[in-house]
């Protein structure tokens, strides 16, 4: 029986140990750009696809566990994008995907996106190619005022747009 209540209590302390792990808030914001993008920058774009057909991707990164904070950015910047880029959406020009990246089909998202923690990263492409992508870690700051959250990703979603 001792033995029994020792194992529960020793997964009990691990399994917040990961869970706390998991739901680190970040320490800095970065944005990306391929090689692609910073060659655009510096040169004029001549080519004849000067309209590029632009998605964007808004994906929001956790784990299997995930506290009520994590829950919570997930809730708040889905609403946000769907109630303010509802029209891109149903066009397929917003997308919303939220990944597991415990789930070993998505575990390459770690390293290509640079996660340490849950996430909430929006992707623009261009012409099915990804020019650009940026780290939303402020939300973790925002997650307790509603209204700046919804903000601070509507306005992140409209850069990522233009």
């Amino acid at each position: 029986m001792r033995s029994t209540k020792t194992q529960l209590s020793f997964l009990t302390v691990i399994g917040t140990g990961l869970l706390l792990a998991g739901c680190q808030q970040p320490s800095q914001q970065v944005t990306h750009t391929s090689d692609a993008a910073d060659a655009a920058q510096q040169e004029p774009n001549y080519s004849s696809k000067a309209n590029p057909v632009v998605t964007v991707n808004a994906y929001y990164f956790h784990r299997t566990l995930r506290c009520p904070t994590c829950l919570s950015i997930e809730r708040q910047a889905h609403d946000a994008i769907k109630r303010e880029y509802a029209r891109q959406t149903a066009d397929g020009i917003v997308t919303w995907i939220p990944t597991n990246i415990d789930e070993p089909e998505n575990s390459h998202f770690e390293s290509e996106y640079n996660l340490t923690t849950s996430s909430l990263i929006l992707v623009r492409l261009e012409n099915d190619k990804t020019v650009r992508w940026e780290n939303l870690d402020t939300v973790w700051e925002l997650v307790d005022n509603r209204t700046k959250f919804a903000n601070y990703v509507s306005a992140k979603m409209k850069d990522f747009l233009k």
